[in-house]
């Protein structure tokens, strides 16, 4: 199942997704954000249309969804790591949650993260602190949560760049952040579920 197919948009439809983990927060009282609350709406709509969200594009992820393959060929060439492109995945207990790892599943224990960031200084920060940019944290560690995989490569990769197109950043599990972040989903999760219940009465 390749990302973008019919198949795989029927696939996620009413899951949270990994790439939204990171919008998903709670705060003073539990409360949840405006923005973890608008995408809670956006899901129960899709759970009661049975049609995906319109979801706003924008410039740099126009950019980085054009680059993404070649990105997977370069970091494949590179490394010499066989990548399986699997589509998406579902938790394997927890209903309506899954992820889509941008690179896919390497060997028996690794994922494949992919970003292709819009501009090049932003590329170059990455290799400047050779850590995950805070804002995709979330992502990736949802994936190690979802896949239970061990590690995950987080690639940034710039075309532009006439030396070191590539970065590869190796995030190993770290059971206390994807503890955290397991324990805010499921919150959120649940959430939506009782509210989707009182809706749809």
């Amino acid at each position: 199942m390749k990302q973008g197919t019919p198949e795989w948009v029927a696939a996620r439809l009413g899951h949270i997704t990994s790439s939204r983990f990171g919008i998903i927060k709670f705060g003073s009282g539990g409360r949840m954000t405006g923005t973890a609350e608008s995408y809670l709406y956006e899901l129960i709509g899709e759970h009661m249309t049975g049609q995906p969200a319109d979801v706003a594009s924008s410039k740099s992820m126009d950019w980085g969804n054009k680059h993404e393959n070649e990105a997977r060929q370069y970091y494949v060439l590179s490394t010499g790591k066989d990548v399986a492109e699997k589509g998406f995945h579902k938790h394997p207990t927890e209903e309506w949650i899954g992820c889509s790892p941008d690179g896919g599943l390497i060997e028996d224990d690794g994922l494949v993260e992919i970003k292709c960031p819009s501009t090049s200084k932003e590329h170059i920060r990455n290799m400047a602190t050779g850590k995950v940019p805070t804002q995709y944290r979330d992502q990736v560690n949802g994936q190690l949560w979802v896949t239970g995989r061990a590690w995950c490569d987080f690639v940034s990769y710039d075309p532009r760049m006439r030396d070191k197109k590539m970065h590869v950043i190796r995030v190993l599990r770290d059971e206390e952040a994807i503890d955290e972040l397991e324990d805010r989903i499921l919150r959120f999760r649940d959430k939506m579920l009782a509210q989707l219940a009182k809706v749809s009465k």
